[in-house]
């Protein structure tokens, strides 16, 4: 009777550890689904974000900010509001992005993203401004 006992216990555990995953599992993907939401607990705990599509990065670390104009961000898809920028583009671009230039922090803010995850953001944001540019 115990042994059958100690068997149910370990496989109650078992099943709910699991719908415990993957209940975070789809809460990160909600989450990943909605573009330029990323919810405070997210933004707490760092995490290998190296994955990351340039869009989704972009959505995570710059669209708040690049999607509005705050804080004099150029508008994404605005190629006027890019017009006074550097003619060296996306090296200049890349680079304050990941050291941040005067308002914009570093990494937008997520230091948990690596360098090559935010100079995929940058890629986005500029093919989406200026789609018929070949990349560099």
């Amino acid at each position: 009777m115990y042994r059958l006992v100690c068997i149910v216990l370990v496989n109650t555990f078992l099943v709910s550890c699991s719908q415990e995953t993957n209940d975070a599992n789809n809460r990160d993907d909600q989450e990943m689904a909605q573009p330029g939401v990323a919810s405070q607990g997210d933004r707490a705990a760092p995490a290998d974000r190296s994955f990351l599509s340039g869009e989704s990065a972009y959505y995570i670390a710059c669209g708040s900010c690049h999607e509005t104009g705050q804080s004099g961000a150029p508008v994404t898809g605005d190629p006027d509001a890019w017009s006074n920028r550097s003619s060296l583009w996306q090296a200049v671009l890349a680079d304050h992005a990941n050291k941040g230039y005067m308002d914009m922090p570093a990494k937008g803010g997520r230091v948990e993203l690596s360098e090559w995850v935010v100079i995929r953001a940058t890629e986005y944001m500029l093919s989406q401004t200026y789609p018929e540019l070949p990349p560099e």
